[in-house]
């Protein structure tokens, strides 16, 4: 084989361009058979000077991964399909596999190719005879088989990197050899020697093996490997070179050798192509070879001029043409005989590249989804409603298609200034027509609802027979993902409202409803709140890493300073996940998406367990016992409880009396107090009763007079039942029939209720298109009897027929509904929303009667709701949790009682998790005397985070790249610096990670494995609950933040900080009419003469950097020369790409820099130039040196070795910034090695 025969003769793109996924030569017709992604299988026939196509047909739904060419035709393998087939295209039979056994390779079981052997993912083989098409045998492997190849023996290649050798005959593994330690991707044997190629497991991540593995399978040792450092894929041995092999990788680089002496002579290839290589095949003359691409295209490669495909051939058989009818057209003639016009010659438009001409045509309809979700069957025949969304005979091909494909969803923030400035919306704001028309069909039926008119996707719907239909408002929304991420994504486009909502890609998000629920509980906002304060009944701060009651306060004042923002409930769902009472209950989400799970239940479970969780978590903020002086309740009532209720049951607990009654006439009680009620149904439930209202006297005025509704009945049942079961009775000292009751001994603040509804009967009260759940409710608690009373609207008189039981009350009580969750039953995607009841801010009232407002909370789509709505039952609409709070609880909530001072002890203080006696601490902690008093002070920040999971993408057919699931970060250091002269950090903490890190980001985060480790990190290590305290409490201290490119960073840290307690030097540097923002390090560079980020990113080093910029921003806009500076940066930008020069030494003179003169006044900014530096310069603008083997704490404390080699105090204070260097009588002072800036602006210099 010569090497420069090999070349490239042709390329061929098929009709479909979708990624070939097999090729093959027929070893009896010139002919070559290709499958592609789409299931489709076509063949071409070899002529000298072309590949002319022959055949073509759809053989499978999926991907065709093997071809097999046998005398008869051609055997194509699928994911659940195999199929033979006539070289004309005609089907012989086809047989489907059932899901799970899917097919992964095959390969003939015999010379004379009448049976076939086919592997699936079940670990088992199925021997097929190809003359009948069925299975006559199947039989199981020890592991999957991906790679089947045949020879002597029956060679199989495993997913788990195994090659086993099954004997032809019997099929039972004769042998096993251990090719890869990952997985094997191609295989390929010929006489006695088989090679395979694969992946290798090292550091626990699969690689691709650079080695070409070779066996002799006579003596089933291993034989010298071939080094292919492109990665090998395809492996396929030349038919008459029985040693020779051809060796491939996906990026179109060959090689071909002889594995008897691989490095004696070598030949290379390289097939140039638009994607990657996919597929490659020898045909059985050796003088032709065949490449498929991602992009559809087949190359042919021969090795002579006139190659052959096989040597001796059979001629293949050729369609016939009839010829054209010969038609005599008359004067008489009809002209329905004048028929279309025969060529014999080619047209031009036939000579168009195949590549370049498409099928088209017009696209049928798409039916609405609101029609197909409803659609009923009757034979073949599918009819459903008309929804009323589009006119009658209305050509749904003809609409208008001003507005984008997906209505519902916005566009991407970077996409809006195009469609805003001429696109395809004209002017005006960016969606501004998709906008209106998304919220005009549901928006104003939302809040405008009345009791007899109730929305569901539109008003007329609701009582025109379509109740059925969701509205857009209570589908699941989802997170798109731009190039830029989920930054990208337009929230504002779900919220218009001064709420904030919560985001949906985290694990387990279902939680969100049940935690907007909680925080709109203005007293168990405040209680979870304050356990972030200092409390003296607690001797220290929470201790806890996953305390779930820290996180939920977190999360809290989050929502509180979102003003309409979207929020993360990452970190408390972080701290949940991590929670073993959780796990065990099954309330986390399962890791398979295709799992069916009743969110109903998953969220009815949650609600009990956070409120146990929350009772422990708050235990210790309220007195252990009472004492003789009068307690200050939380929320002011008459608690008869022998021990002193926490602020939790003060909120939800229901104070039960639990009597278990013997036949022996023995009593035991006990007091209980739940959180949670689960209702209990009736066997056979009555629907409530329909009757008109009858008239009242006007002391009833707005009371009805029917009898209770069903769901009173049912609340009754449950919050005062009986039961009998077998109970131990200490008495007779066996298994008795015991009577168990429980009743009210008081009634609640909350009423906290699972719908509990699991059996289809429980299921149908609620899918009644009635208002079965009420607005307002009474309860009526004589001794041990309860009464529940459903009440109108804003109605507190019981009704008359109940007088009997009004005169033997001993308590009532009068509840509002305040929220409900409830789970949307939506076709493949249920999930939950929550509908609160929400107060009016003191400004927007307008009357006593629109106290309150409704609102849906749909993850991070928030709208107003109607009363009439929340209350109006759906089919698709079940109330999983619902929560009703008495009346007066604004009159008794006594918010004041709870600690109010800020736990800022944190601050003052390092508790590294690893105590190390080599740590390397460059901060100073803050003085007591430091701790602003007033909002105001400014610090400096910089975090760095490191992947804790990869991004998820797809590259479509078209070859366009879309984002599925963007990287997950985590916070890895955060550093925090003094705003005033010092300039010193006061927080370095390096973050203790509980979660693998896929990858530590270290050219730009400065991070290196081993330095979150608490085993090995020289750096303090704290965990993240610590580090997210320090700042929230900055945050709550009103310091002023600068930094730069902080909003992303404070949303990676999941924390809230109010826009104007931010500086960000990224929009301070930044002319919006040039769409450019400019690098921290290139401003550095340019304004600062610094050159930082050379090797990794330093977060004390970024701070102080950005810190510097800021106060140059100060300067100039002082001097009323900044806009001018600004532009000057960006034309020197231009002319350096905006880029760091690379050839600039890394110990050049910084005067000596190419930066920006401040223009004087009246003059033109210059592009460039050279600066001087000042003689004098303050010392915050000298640059930061981190030292390096320091420890300080408290500007005393340091490492040993470096405690010996420091001289005198002052020498300290210079290391650390806090003596300024050229303070007088400090000259002479420093650290050994320490790096410091000269006053006078000459070269930095090792002193």
């Amino acid at each position: 084989m010569d090497s420069c025969g090999w070349h490239e003769q042709r390329q061929v793109a098929m009709l479909d361009t979708a990624p070939l996924s097999s090729v093959s030569f027929d070893p009896f017709e010139e002919i070559v058979w290709i499958g592609n992604n789409n299931g489709r299988v076509a063949s071409l026939v070899v002529q000298p000077d072309s590949l002319r196509r022959y055949t073509s047909f759809k053989a499978h739904s999926g991907p065709v991964s093997k071809l097999l060419v046998c005398d008869s035709g051609v055997v194509s393998l699928g994911t659940d399909s195999l199929r033979f087939t006539a070289r004309s295209g005609i089907q012989k039979w086809k047989l489907s596999f059932d899901l799970g056994q899917q097919l992964l390779s095959m390969c003939f079981s015999n010379q004379y190719s009448s049976e076939l052997i086919a592997s699936t993912v079940s670990s088992q083989l199925r021997l097929i005879n190809t003359a009948r098409g069925a299975v006559v045998k199947q039989f199981e492997v020890d592991s999957e088989v991906k790679v089947i190849r045949r020879s002597r023996f029956i060679c199989c290649g495993t997913v788990g990197g195994r090659a086993m050798l099954l004997d032809p005959r019997t099929y039972r593994t004769e042998h096993t050899l251990d090719a890869h330690t990952g997985a094997l991707t191609d295989m390929d044997v010929n006489g006695n020697n088989l090679v395979t190629c694969g992946y290798s497991l090292r550091g626990g991540t699969l690689i691709v093996d650079p080695l070409v593995r070779v066996f002799d399978i006579r003596t089933m040792k291993s034989l010298p490997p071939i080094p292919f450092q492109n990665g090998p894929a395809i492996l396929q041995f030349h038919p008459k070179l029985s040693s020779t092999i051809l060796t491939g990788s996906q990026t179109g680089q060959f090689q071909i050798c002889d594995i008897e002496t691989p490095n004696s002579h070598i030949e290379f290839l390289q097939v140039h192509t638009d994607g990657y290589t996919s597929v490659a095949d020898i045909s059985s003359s050796g003088e032709m070879m065949a490449f498929g691409s991602s992009t559809g295209i087949l190359h042919q490669w021969a090795e002579r001029e006139a190659p052959k495909s096989n040597l001796y051939s059979r001629p293949f058989a050729v369609p016939f043409d009839p010829p054209p009818p010969s038609v005599h057209i008359s004067e008489d003639s009809p002209l329905s005989m004048v028929g279309m016009p025969y060529y014999t010659s080619q047209l031009l438009s036939a000579s168009w590249p195949v590549n370049m001409t498409f099928h088209v045509g017009q696209p049928l309809p798409k039916i609405p989804p609101e029609i197909l979700a409803n659609v009923k069957k009757s034979d073949f025949v599918g009819y459903a409603q008309n929804p009323k969304t589009f006119r009658r005979n209305q050509a749904l091909s003809l609409l208008s298609t001003n507005y984008s494909q997906d209505e519902d969803v916005p566009r991407f923030r970077s996409e809006q200034s195009r469609y805003s400035s001429g696109g395809r919306l004209g002017g005006g704001t960016m969606g501004s027509l998709q906008r209106q028309r998304l919220r005009t069909s549901d928006s104003d039926d939302l809040v405008q609802g009345s009791e007899s008119d109730s929305m569901s996707y539109g008003s007329h719907q609701a009582h025109s027979g379509a109740p059925h239909i969701i509205p857009k408002f209570y589908r699941k929304v989802e997170i798109k993902y731009s190039r830029f991420g989920v930054e990208d994504f337009d929230f504002g486009f779900y919220n218009e409202t001064c709420y904030g909502g919560l985001e949906t890609h985290i694990k387990n998000s279902y939680c969100n409803p049940m935690l907007q629920v909680l925080f709109f509980n203005p007293p168990l906002r405040e209680a979870v709140k304050s356990h972030l304060r200092k409390n003296a009944f607690r001797a220290c701060s929470c201790p806890k890493e996953f305390c779930l009651g820290c996180e939920l306060a977190f999360l809290f004042q989050m929502l509180e300073d979102s003003k309409g923002m979207n929020c993360q409930a990452s970190n408390f769902l972080r701290a949940f996940s991590t929670n073993t009472q959780a796990s065990a209950l099954g309330l986390f989400e399962p890791e398979d998406a295709k799992v069916t799970v009743s969110y109903s239940a998953l969220i009815q479970s949650f609600n009990r367990f956070i409120l146990e969780q929350l009772q422990q978590d708050l235990l210790g903020d309220v007195p252990p016992a009472p004492s003789e002086e009068p307690q200050q309740w939380l929320l002011d009532r008459d608690y008869t409880s022998a021990t002193c209720p926490s602020m939790i049951q003060q909120i939800y607990g229901l104070c039960l009396q639990s009597t278990s009654t013997c036949q022996c006439a023995s009593t035991v009680s006990r007091e209980i107090s739940p959180f949670v009620i689960d209702l209990i149904y009736p066997k056979k439930p009555s629907k409530p009763s329909n009757a008109p209202v009858a008239e009242v006297s006007p002391k009833l005025q707005g009371c009805t007079k029917r009898p209770q509704s069903l769901f009173c009945e049912i609340l009754q049942s449950s919050l005062h039942r009986e039961a009998l079961t077998k109970a131990w009775c200490d008495n007779c000292g066996k298994y008795q029939s015991t009577t168990q009751s429980k009743h009210l001994k008081s009634l609640p603040n909350f009423i906290n209720v699972n719908a509990n509804a699991t059996a289809d009967e429980e299921l149908a009260i609620w899918r009644e298109d009635i208002s079965v759940v009420p607005l307002r409710i009474a309860l009526v608690l004589t001794g041990t009897g309860l009464t529940v009373v459903q009440l109108a609207k804003d109605s507190v008189e019981i009704p008359a027929e109940y007088e009997d039981v009004i005169q033997q009350a001993t308590e009532i009580a009068i509840y509002d509904l305040h929220a409900c969750v409830v789970e949307v039953l939506q076709a493949n995607a249920p999930h939950l929303v929550a509908q609160i009841r929400v107060s009016k801010p003191v400004d927007e009232l307008d009357d006593a009667a629109q106290r309150y407002q409704w609102y849906l909370f749909n993850d991070f789509l928030v709208q107003p709701l109607s009363e009439s709505e929340v209350v109006q039952s759906r089919k698709w609409k079940v109330p999983a949790v619902l929560n009703y709070a008495r009346i007066d609880m604004a009159e008794v909530f006594r918010p004041e009682t709870l600690p109010t001072e800020l736990d800022i002890d944190i601050l003052f203080e390092e508790k590294p998790a690893n105590r190390r006696s080599d740590l390397s601490i460059f901060s100073s902690p803050l003085r007591p005397d430091e701790v602003p008093t007033e909002p105001g002070l400014i610090v400096a920040i910089d975090a760095e985070f490191v992947a804790l999971s990869n991004e998820e993408t797809e590259i479509r057919s078209d070859g366009t790249r879309s984002v599925l699931r963007p990287s997950r970060l985590g916070l890895a250091r955060v550093s925090v610096l003094r705003g005033d002269g010092e300039c010193t950090p006061f927080i370095d903490d390096y973050i203790v990670t509980t979660e693998p890190v896929v990858d530590y980001l270290t050219e730009f985060s400065g991070i290196k494995a081993g330095d979150l480790d608490p085993t090995t990190s020289t750096h303090p290590l704290v965990p993240l609950k610590m580090a997210y305290r320090k700042l929230r409490l900055l945050v709550d201290l009103g310091c002023i933040f600068v930094g730069h490119g902080l909003k992303k960073d404070f949303r990676i840290i999941n924390i809230m900080v109010p826009p104007e307690q931010v500086i960000d030097t990224v929009d301070i540097y930044w002319i919006k009419s040039r769409h450019r923002k400019l690098s921290l390090r290139f401003l550095a560079w340019v304004l600062l003469k610094q050159d930082i980020q050379g090797e990794s990113h330093d977060s004390i080093e970024d701070a102080h950097t950005a810190l510097l910029l800021y106060r140059k921003y100060q300067q100039w806009s002082g001097e009323g020369v900044f806009e001018r500076v600004l532009e000057s940066v960006y034309e020197e930008g231009r002319s350096y790409n905006f880029k760091v020069p690379s050839s600039v030494p890394a110990g050049l003179s910084l005067s000596y820099r190419r930066t920006p003169p401040i223009p004087d006044s009246g003059s033109r900014p210059a592009s460039s130039g050279v600066t001087p530096v000042p003689e004098e310069e303050d010392v915050a603008t000298q640059s930061w040196t981190k030292p390096s083997e320091s420890r300080l704490r408290d500007g005393k404390k340091m490492s040993k070795g470096e405690l010996r080699e420091a001289k005198s105090s002052e020498s300290l204070g210079v290391a650390y910034g806090e003596i300024p260097p050229n303070s007088p009588g400090n000259q002479s002072h420093a650290l050994k090695g320490q790096r410091i800036a000269a006053s006078n602006g000459e070269d930095a210099e090792e002193v």
